[in-house]
């Protein structure tokens, strides 16, 4: 057979093979490059950079005039304790009432009427019982005869004897209150209250005009001398309201009262709180002083507050941020020439701090990352 010009059939096999092992090996070549310049985009795309950024000038202030504390903004709750003192002993239609709730009385001071006839507030520890007349005799008698020499009518002994001179004196007084004028004292006429002066509350559901009530119906109730102040605080809120700790309470008017934390005590209807018990301050009697008629008798007063916990002071006063320690424990400022000036850190407070030992108009440098 003549030989053709073309490569025979057994040469065409190798090269064939041999192109494509070079097309694979391009392509893996090519591959990887490609993959190594996507993998330096990703990186250059992503990276942070954590060189070559320009440095901030350092911050600076001035020390000035100010003040340093911090408090806590909470809620005092204010109530008054109460105990059944005396019962109502008229009968019949509660024509009108004389006084507001929780109003302090005295001795002859009328309380409220049942059929226009007064009731009228004494002092004494025997509760009315029945009608007081000419010939009784007994303890409720020398009571009674108290009450009418503190009311200006009696003028003898108190001796328990209900005798012509104090029939006169119960004649006197009734005419004076615009009662029948019979020298006879009824059962429900007085209201018998152990210790007066004392403020008082009265049956709001029973003893209100236009009600009917018989005798044994409606109380009359004693408040305690001063309302009692509490502030319910979370677990972590009683950290701060040691016993001790100053409160200052926002009153109803607008005026400062001053208090202190006494005692914590479990709040028996949060597991999870308690109750900061507070005092007055110092020797007043009570923390609302003069004022505590504007505690709500018959219910709760809340009242903004706040638990100091850092006390208030004046004086020089730079950023906490401006202050630096040594190694041996000195405190100093830094001036932007960067002279050094000891400083006493008096207190510290919500980023300020209060010092001693430059003046006031010094430019100091704030402590920063770029500050050296």
């Amino acid at each position: 057979m003549t030989e053709s010009n073309g490569a025979s059939l057994s040469e065409i096999g190798p090269r064939t093979a041999r192109r494509s092992w070079l097309i694979g090996i391009s392509g893996v070549i090519i591959g990887l490059i490609v993959g190594a310049l996507v993998s330096w985009s990703v990186v250059t795309v992503f990276a942070t950079p954590e060189e070559g950024l320009p440095e901030e000038s350092s911050a600076t202030t001035e020390v000035v005039h100010g003040q340093v504390g911090s408090s806590l903004s909470v809620n005092t709750i204010g109530s008054w304790l109460n105990s059944v003192t005396a019962t109502n002993r008229a009968s019949g239609v509660v024509t009108t009432v004389d006084i507001e709730p929780g109003a302090e009385v005295s001795v002859g001071q009328k309380l409220y009427s049942v059929g226009l006839r007064p009731v009228v507030v004494a002092e004494g520890s025997i509760p009315a019982f029945g009608a007081m007349q000419l010939g009784d005799t007994g303890d409720h008698i020398h009571q009674l005869q108290e009450f009418l020499s503190v009311v200006g009518v009696f003028q003898g002994e108190p001796d328990g004897n209900f005798g012509p001179s104090t029939h006169t004196a119960v004649e006197a007084w009734q005419q004076q209150l615009g009662y029948p004028v019979d020298g006879v004292i009824q059962q429900g006429d007085l209201v018998w209250l152990p210790h007066v002066p004392v403020r008082v509350l009265l049956d709001s559901e029973l003893l209100t005009p236009g009600n009917q009530v018989e005798n044994g119906q409606g109380v009359i109730s004693a408040l305690a001398n001063t309302p009692t102040f509490q502030i319910p605080l979370s677990s972590s809120q009683s950290q701060l309201a040691v016993e001790g700790t100053h409160v200052t309470i926002s009153s109803p008017e607008g005026d400062l009262w001053e208090a202190q934390v006494s005692t914590l005590t479990p709040d028996p209807q949060n597991t999870d709180s308690l109750n900061a018990n507070l005092v007055p301050v110092g020797d007043s009697e009570s923390i609302c002083k003069k004022n505590c008629a504007a505690i709500s008798p018959d219910g709760k007063t809340i009242l903004s507050s706040q638990i100091v916990t850092v006390p208030s002071e004046s004086g020089l006063t730079v950023p906490s941020a401006a202050i630096r320690t040594a190694p041996d424990g000195r405190t100093f400022v830094v001036d932007p020439s960067g002279t050094e000036h000891n400083v006493s850190v008096i207190q510290t407070a919500r980023g300020i701090s209060l010092i001693e030992g430059v003046d006031a108009g010094l430019t100091v440098l704030v402590v920063g990352e770029d500050t050296p």
